[in-house]
């Protein structure tokens, strides 16, 4: 028994120090990462397993040797050297001298420390071993994570099969690593192989390739083991069949201007990508406006657009020119609208607006009578005023109605002092107009319901000149009128703005007498002397409210005896008031005076800036010289503002010396609002020449309406004179380019007084006294012409 305790006891004391001495060994020994456990690495400095502690430091330095162990020491063999990355991973192992196929060379090739052994292997090996034995089959993953996954196979007639001893890999591109390398063996499905994976997370800009060292093993008796070494092709990231692969990046050539046609073919500036060539889309014929759109045979590309004709002249006859296309007219959907309307002495249209539906509003005068349909309206006492609403058609009168006066020279408005047509956002519209009732103490009557009727909606008590301000309703309805001015001789070049509040100005000029401009019952203007009388002139700016009442109003007073003084008002999108006015050196506009090189017969033309309660910000005077007159004006979104007026002699508008033709030109000009002049356009006749109104549609077309004495040449384009005034509308983009250019004329007198855009339609307000008009190519002859003081009043539709 005690025996047997010692032998336990001896076993014990075995097994214990056998413990000790395991727990005490050192490392385990290896040649490569693979011998070691899972966690552990091959330190190669000291040839032993090492526990793997995360990521190594960048800059950091060892020695390494990825072969045999056995081999480390035997020459040639010998160990390399590996870096660790900015990645914190560690680099391929260079420099090192790793055991090769022994070649009968008188060297111990694989480092065993015995020279050309089994070098007969060697020999068979470089005999019979040949890299097209292998079919490489690449999968390229253009998704991000960018993937390669690899299929080496051999072919079928080869007499090889693969060694499953796992193969030396060399990636000849950065940043891309092996996520897995497999063997496949064989099964009835398919040959045995090798899968290899690789992958790239950032962009894929340089092509792949690698190395493959593995083994094959002959097929014969002898079964000898071949080293195989081969190096990919090069393969670029793929690109869906429309892109090719530029730097990385899957690019269309087709529309990139940074490689157009071809990588790196970068389009100069101001041109694009259109079917792989770098066309220019303002003049290229195959590619106008945009990509693929072509223009006909008969049409040349010019600022991006397809043009056909720039004038209806240009056009085969019977055709009209509209959006710079040969258009048959009447009968094309394209043709637009025309209004008509004549009497047995005169007609005039002077403003209009549209209805949201379409409809049409117009304001004018006639004289003797007017038959609509059944209907024939006649005027009071040498001639009237009318107000007219026409359906979307412009076929159909909706409604009339009439001011009109019982004195000796009746209601009459002058060719220089237009009427004035608004809307408000609610639909209702403003109007502004100027009624004669004579001076033998009769009354003047306005908005009959129909003029044979005895029954008055409104009426005031007072003979003589009086400016009428209006409200009417859709329906024709009267919500209020009130009186301006008093006892003026004139009180033409009337305006309307009205802001995002519903304030209303308006602003108008006229020859003062004992009255004057009046705000409700407050006069505004000074009493004349009977000596001040004839030549006293006065420009105004008054505020009111929708239900008619005025709130404040701006006198310029001595303004000189002008009357053709235009005054033209608009309000920007801060609210702010602008009022393009005249005045001579001998007035004020609050505390602003202009220089002292006006006069009377040529005053300064002045823009005015004044906030939303009529506080006057700075007046901007325009002009420097005599001879030069701003008369209208218009605004874009960005709150340029683009200007027009009349000039003689030699001018400078803003630092553009300027030279008319004849006795005076017209200017077109865009300006800043610090009165900085971008660009400056000029035309005209050897005659006199006038401008009626400019206007910018919503797409940036800018017209204005001019009337000329004699035949006008613009842009090589020549208009002859048809008669004593002829008009020219003439249209440019925003950057000054010329788009286009039509007439109205025929043997008499012809007068525009409003341009209105409607979409992409201008509408050209006016009257005619020529037995016959020709507009653009549409010929019109009134239906009855007694003398030469026949008017007919027209609305034409025309699209630049």
């Amino acid at each position: 028994m005690q025996r047997q305790l010692r032998i336990l006891q001896f076993v014990f004391i075995f097994l214990y120090i056998t413990a000790l001495g395991i727990s005490g060994c050192g490392p385990t020994p290896c040649a490569i990462d693979e011998d070691c456990p899972e966690g552990f690495y091959c330190a190669t400095e000291s040839s032993s397993c090492q526990i793997l502690d995360g990521a190594c430091t960048p800059g950091q330095k060892e020695t390494c040797y990825t072969g045999p162990f056995d081999t480390k020491e035997s020459r040639p063999c010998h160990a390399g050297e590996r870096e660790c990355l900015p990645t914190k991973e560690w680099s391929t192992c260079r420099g090192q001298q790793l055991p090769s196929t022994e070649t009968c060379n008188g060297k111990d090739d694989d480092c065993d420390g015995q020279v050309d052994d089994n070098c007969q292997i060697a020999t068979f090996c470089e005999k019979h071993t040949s890299s097209s034995d292998v079919i490489i089959t690449p999968t390229l993953s253009p998704g991000s994570p960018h993937k390669v996954t690899l299929k080496l196979t051999l072919k079928e007639t080869s007499t090889w099969r693969w060694s499953e001893d796992k193969p030396l890999l060399t990636i000849h591109t950065s940043l891309w690593k092996t996520k897995d390398i497999s063997f496949i063996k064989e099964t009835p499905q398919q040959a045995a192989h090798w899968r290899i994976v690789l992958q790239h997370d950032a962009i894929w800009s340089s092509p792949l390739s690698l190395t493959f060292e593995g083994t094959l093993i002959a097929q014969t008796s002898e079964s000898f083991y071949c080293p195989i070494k081969l190096t990919t092709e090069k393969w670029e990231r793929p690109c869906p069949q429309e892109k090719e692969n530029c730097d990385g990046l899957c690019i269309s050539l087709q529309n990139d201007p940074n490689h157009c046609g071809g990588c790196g073919n970068v389009c100069s500036t101001g041109e694009t990508c259109c079917g792989g060539k770098c066309v220019s889309l303002q003049t290229n014929q195959e590619h106008c406006g945009t990509c693929g759109h072509a223009c006909n045979e008969k049409a040349f590309c010019q600022d991006g657009r397809c043009i056909e004709c720039q004038t209806s002249s240009s056009c085969p006859q019977g055709s009209l020119c509209l959006n710079n296309q040969c258009v048959n007219c009447p009968g094309d959907a394209r043709c637009g609208k025309t209004l008509w309307l004549e009497s047995k002495q005169y007609v005039a249209f002077h403003n209009i607006t549209e209805g949201p539906q379409g409809e049409l509003f117009v304001a004018g005068v006639f004289n003797q009578s007017v038959t609509i349909g059944e209907k024939t309206y006649k005027e009071i006492r040498n001639g009237d005023i009318f107000l007219t609403k026409w359906d979307k058609d412009w076929k159909q009168l909706q409604w009339w109605r009439q001011i009109g006066g019982l004195g000796v020279e009746g209601s009459s408005i002058r060719q220089k002092e237009r009427l004035r047509l608004k809307q408000m956002p609610d639909g209702t519209l403003l109007f502004v107009g100027q009624a004669n009732s004579g001076g033998n103490g009769s009354t003047v009557h306005v908005f009959y319901e129909r003029p044979d009727e005895v029954q008055l909606k409104h009426k005031f008590p007072l003979s003589g000149n009086i400016t009428l301000f209006a409200k009417i309703t859709q329906a024709g309805g009267l919500s209020w009128a009130k009186a301006l001015a008093y006892d003026w001789a004139w009180s033409g070049s009337m305006a309307i703005a009205i802001t995002k509040d519903d304030k209303i100005w308006s602003a108008l000029w006229g020859k003062a007498s004992d009255k004057g401009f009046m705000c409700g019952n407050k006069q505004l203007s000074k009493q004349p002397t009977s000596n001040e009388y004839a030549n006293i002139s006065e420009f105004g700016l008054l505020q009111y409210s929708t239900k008619g009442e005025c709130q404040l109003g701006h006198i310029i007073e001595k303004a000189g005896f002008l009357k053709d003084v235009p005054a033209s008002l608009l309000i920007d999108a801060q609210e702010n008031i602008l009022w393009l006015g005249h005045m001579p050196d001998n007035t004020k506009l609050g505390t602003y005076a202009p220089p002292k090189t006006s006069t009377e017969s040529n005053p300064h033309s002045f823009l005015a800036t004044l906030s939303q309660d009529g506080t006057i910000q700075k007046v901007l005077f325009l002009s420097t010289l005599p001879g030069i007159q701003y008369k209208h004006m218009t605004i874009d979104k960005d709150g340029t503002l683009y200007l027009t007026g009349q000039f003689q002699r030699s001018q400078t508008i803003g630092k553009q010396a300027v030279l008319s033709n004849g006795k005076q030109d017209i200017f077109v000009t865009k300006m800043k609002r610090d009165g900085t002049h971008l660009w400056t356009k000029t035309l005209g006749s050897v005659e006199q020449d006038d401008v009626h109104d400019i206007a910018l549609s919503s797409k940036g077309v800018l017209c204005v309406l001019i009337s000329n004495e004699d035949a006008v040449t613009y842009n090589k384009l020549t208009f002859p004179h048809r008669g004593k005034k002829d008009l020219l509308i003439p249209c440019w983009d925003t950057k000054g380019t010329f788009k286009s250019i039509d007439s109205i004329g025929g043997k008499e007198d012809d007068i525009g007084s409003q341009l209105y855009w409607s979409g992409y339609r201008l509408r050209i307000v006016g009257w005619s006294h020529s037995p016959t008009l020709q507009l653009g190519t549409q010929t019109y002859t009134p239906k009855s012409h007694e003398n030469n003081y026949n008017r007919a009043g027209f609305v034409w539709t025309w699209t630049p």
